[in-house]
């Protein structure tokens, strides 16, 4: 179980939220980058600023540095959960 948030309403949906939550263990970017190029499309990573930005299941994830990931357009708290544990599948060799 994660300590989600739902922190505020999406802009272009108000009927969705944008998630905040995060992992126990930071992550090595330069690991996390070479990871996702090979397992997502989209993907946006900025090694020397310590985020990443990809999708999954049509939701917008932004994963940074220290573990905090924030994800957009979630229903609710159940729909977040299901996002973070496939990204936690997705990441966790990257994990420091």
């Amino acid at each position: 179980m994660y300590n989600i948030s739902l922190a505020r309403p999406c802009t272009d949906d108000p009927d969705k939220y944008i998630a905040e939550s995060g992992f126990s263990r930071p992550f090595s970017m330069k690991k996390l980058c070479q990871l996702l190029k090979k397992r997502v499309a989209n993907l946006k990573c900025a090694e020397d600023l310590g985020v990443a930005k990809f999708e999954i299941d049509g939701k917008t994830v932004m994963l940074y540095r220290n573990g905090r990931i924030d994800i957009r357009s979630v229903k609710d708290a159940a729909d977040a959960e299901t996002i973070m544990e496939k990204t936690e599948r997705l990441v966790a060799p990257a994990h420091e």
